[in-house]
C-alpha cells in the first residue's frame, strides 16, 4: 500500500488569530479537490490554534502545532505540552525545524525527547526534512509518521557538541568562509 503524501503548512509567527480564521476561510475552497490524494495540516502559531481547530473542523484539513515541550506539565513558562495541543485537536506536531535547531539550541536529544512524548500522547511528529543523517528516511520521523511506524526504539543517539552554535556564529562563519572562497578564486 502506498503512502499517501503529506502536506503542511507553516504558519511560523505570521497571522493573528482573526487573520488566521480568514487564511483557513480562503484556503479551504482550494483544497476541496485534495480530500483522498493528500493528506493536508496547516500548522498556524499556539494563540490562533483553537480558532483554526473551530474553522476546519468538520473538513479534510487536520491541525498541526509548531512545537511542543516533552514533559506533560510543569514549571515551563512559555511551553505548550502535547496533552494541551490534544484537547485542541491538533494531530502532527512539527518537530526538528532547522529554526528551533539554529535560533534555540534544539538538540537531537531534544527532539528525541518531543518525539517519543508526542507519540505517547498519541499525535503524529512530523519533521521538515532538517534532521541529521542518520534520522532522514527513517520511519519514525519522517512526514507524516505515527501508526504506519515500527515498534520499537528511535534511533540511536550520537555524541554532540555541548553547546549550541548561536545565530551570530553561525553567521560569522558563513561570512568568513565567504569572504575565503572569494579570495580563493579572485586569484585565478
Amino acid at each position: 500500500m502506498a503512502r499517501q503524501k503529506f502536506v503542511c503548512g507553516n504558519w511560523k509567527m505570521f497571522k493573528t488569530t482573526g487573520e488566521a480564521r480568514e487564511l483557513v476561510r480562503a484556503l479551504l475552497p482550494m483544497l476541496e479537490g485534495a480530500a483522498g490524494r493528500v493528506q493536508v495540516a496547516v500548522a498556524p502559531p499556539f494563540t490562533a490554534l483553537a480558532a483554526v481547530a473551530e474553522a476546519i473542523r468538520g473538513t479534510p484539513v487536520e491541525l498541526a502545532a509548531q512545537n511542543c515541550h516533552f514533559e506533560p506539565q510543569g514549571a515551563f513558562t512559555g511551553e505548550v505540552s502535547v496533552p494541551m495541543l490534544a484537547d485542541l485537536g491538533v494531530k502532527h506536531v512539527i518537530l526538528g525545524h532547522s529554526e528551533r535547531r539554529q535560533l534555540f539550541g534544539e538538540t537531537d536529544d531534544g527532539v528525541r525527547k518531543k518525539a517519543v512524548a508526542v507519540l505517547k500522547g498519541g499525535l503524529l511528529p512530523s519533521s521538515p526534512g532538517s534532521l541529521p543523517p542518520r534520522w532522514r528516511g527513517s520511519p519514525w520521523l519522517t512526514s507524516p509518521c505515527g501508526p504506519s511506524a515500527p515498534a520499537g526504539p528511535l534511533p540511536p543517539r550520537r555524541h554532540r557538541r555541548s553547546t549550541p552554535r548561536s545565530a551570530s556564529s553561525s553567521a560569522s562563519w558563513r561570512a568568513t568562509s565567504r569572504s575565503r572562497s572569494a579570495s580563493s578564486t579572485a586569484g585565478r
